[in-house]
Order: structure tokens, then sequence, then C-alpha cells
């Protein structure tokens, strides 16, 4: 954790241009074992026998691993079960270099509050041989299995997910409760939609952006890359008088629309397409926003909209970043328009990783 603080302050140093950024004491998380709600298993033939497990870095070699330390304990019995399977069935994993095989991935989420298991199977076609019996069989080993469901990508290339989804047993999302600041909300999550991964330090991370957001009954707040809408509900629950919600993953706006009736919240409202121009068209439609929160990528933010949302003025940025690289070089540009760096929340949000979640203030600088 220390490592990963110290991280935070150099980059920022060396890519922000700031030599003396604030950088708050990084939270640490809780649990540092079984955090993670989501796995993403790759499933090659090894040995002649169908295995889920990760790629070898730098490569698409597989190394079987259905447990992993890290992984909530609930997902690698999952993992366990459905290899136990399909090394019965005539289900033959994808090859990436001839193109043959069909199933390409499995991606298993969890509740930590309810429970709740969803499958997901990524294959190359829609109906297969040996899917209504592994879609049988899997409810009858794991209790806690809501759903099963069906991601159909059949383009070339590592692209994990593609567009079609279907269900093929149960229902096609888990149920998660998050405590952020005493205010308790409940979420809907599918498979394509994007949510922490840890939720117990979600909860710490989102306490943060609210602190840093300074929300009343007149602020009006756009958030960007808004996901299933977590960060937005928390801001409308905590007495906004209007939060916008962006993202251009479909099914990730149907589930925020869907969270937001499940909180009773009629003050957000959710928005599917690319941040850059949705945004414009909202500020045009209902004006300038007081506060803009972004939680884009590892990639960063688009140099256009990071322009201009400059440009609306703004009063305050919360910048949510699972990338300190990105984060310094976006703010070096907010800094040239007018915002100062106000201080820098590191979170450990993945133990025994390299990776460390930011939460950053940026307000603007009036004269």
């Amino acid at each position: 954790m220390r490592w990963k603080e110290e991280r935070v302050r150099q980059v920022i140093r060396r890519l922000g241009g700031i030599e003396d950024p604030n950088i708050r004491p990084i939270i640490p998380a809780p649990s540092q074992w079984g955090y993670r709600n989501k796995a993403q298993f790759p499933v090659q033939m090894v040995e002649g026998r169908p295995r889920l497990g990760f790629y070898e870095q730098y490569s698409h070699r597989l190394v079987p691993a259905e447990s992993c330390l890290i992984q909530h304990p609930s997902i690698c019995a999952a993992a366990t079960r459905v290899v136990e399977h399909l090394q019965e069935l005539p289900i033959p994993p994808y090859d990436e270099t001839d193109g043959r095989g069909v199933l390409r991935h499995v991606i298993i989420r969890t509740s930590f509050s309810h429970s709740d298991l969803l499958i997901t199977l990524v294959a190359t076609q829609e109906d297969f041989e040996g899917r209504a019996d592994l879609v049988r069989v899997l409810p009858r080993d794991l209790p806690s299995l809501v759903g099963v469901t069906l991601n159909v990508n059949s383009q070339k290339g590592n692209r994990i997910m593609g567009d079609r989804n279907v269900i093929l047993w149960g229902r096609d999302f888990i149920r998660q409760t998050l405590d952020v600041s005493g205010m308790c909300l409940d979420f809907h999550i599918s498979a394509p939609s994007f949510f922490q991964v840890n939720p117990v330090q979600a909860q710490a991370l989102y306490s943060v952006a609210l602190e840093y957001a300074q929300v009343d009954s007149q602020t009006k707040l756009l958030d960007a890359y808004c996901g299933t809408g977590t960060i937005s509900l928390v801001l409308a629950k905590a007495g906004a008088a209007e939060v916008w919600g962006i993202d251009s993953v479909p099914d990730a706006i149907d589930n925020a629309k869907v969270n937001a009736r499940l909180n009773g919240l009629d003050n957000v409202s959710f928005h599917v397409g690319r941040v850059e121009e949705i945004a414009g068209q909202l500020i045009d439609a209902r004006g300038r926003p007081d506060v803009v929160v972004v939680d884009p990528p590892r990639s960063g933010l688009d140099p256009g909209f990071l322009r201009d949302m400059a440009k609306a003025r703004a009063q305050r940025w919360v910048y949510v970043s699972c990338n300190p690289v990105t984060l310094a070089r976006d703010i070096k540009m907010l800094r040239d328009y007018s915002y100062r760096l106000e201080r820098v929340q590191p979170v450990d949000m993945f133990p025994h990783t390299p990776h460390v979640e930011c939460v950053t203030l940026l307000s603007r600088v009036t004269s």
C-alpha cells in the first residue's frame, strides 16, 4: 500500500507537473482475500481437456486456475463445477488459431450482500450441442445460482463479449446492496455491465466521491461513464437537484434505470451514448452542471470531451481513476483550463496487485 501511494505521488508529480500534490494516505482494504465479485475465465484445451484459467502475461497461453485466492469462494466453486461438466459434455473450447470450437469465456458474478450467483457463457453461436445439458445441471449443483445467460461473440480477435445476450435459465442479473456514508442503495447488475469488482471497498470509494462532490439541494451533476449508475444514485440519494448519468453500454443504462426505480429516485436520469456526444447535448438542454463526475476506462478522458466540459465551467470535477498515468495526464490538461488540483485519495481496491484506484478533486480557479 505504501508503494501504491508513493507511485500515485510520483506519477502526478512527473506527468501532471505538480511538484507537491496533496495525496491523502491510502485507504486499506478490510479484506485482502476473496474480495472480487467477478471473474472472466478464458476456456482452452490444456493437455487434451477443457480448462478455465487466466492468460500467461503477454500471451494467450492459458494457465489453468479454476481456484483463485482473490476471487470470492463461490466463484471458485462455480468455476470448478463448470469445468467438471465441460469435460463430460461435447462443448469444444474456441481455438483462436483456426477459429474452430464454440466456448470462448465463462464469466461468473456473485453478490456479497445477497449471495446471488450469475454465470454467463460466451460462445461463437447461440445454439450448440451440450448447451441444454450444461444449463440443466448447473442449477442442481450450485444452490446460489440465480441465472445462466449466453453472450454470442462470433468475431475474431480478443474482444471478450459480443453484443447479443440471451437468458438460458433464471434471470440475467444479480442483486447487490451498498452502504455509502450510511445510505443503503440496491443495485441490479447484469453480465455486460460495469460494477466495481470489490464491492466492500466500493463503499469507501463512493463515500470519498460524495464528500468531494459537496452535494446540496441546488447541485446539478453530470456523471460520465456512469455504468450501472452507482455514483449517480449515491449523489441523487444525497439530495442533489439533478444528476445526469451517461454511458455507452445500453445494458448498463438499462440497469441504471432499473436501479433508480429500485431506490425510488426521480432526480436522476440516464442516457445511452458516447459521452463526447451526449454531454454537450445535455448541457445545451438543461444548463451548466455545478459538478462533473467522471469514472473513465484505463485510457482516461477523451481530449475533446475534456475540452468541452472544461468550457462548461463547472465548479468542481470529481475524477475517479483506475490508472494514475492517464489521471496525471488529464490533471495537467485540466490545469490548462483553469482547474486546480485540491487533493487525491488513493484507495486499495485490488490487494495483491499493483493496481490502485484514486478519487481526485479539482476546483475551478476564478481569478
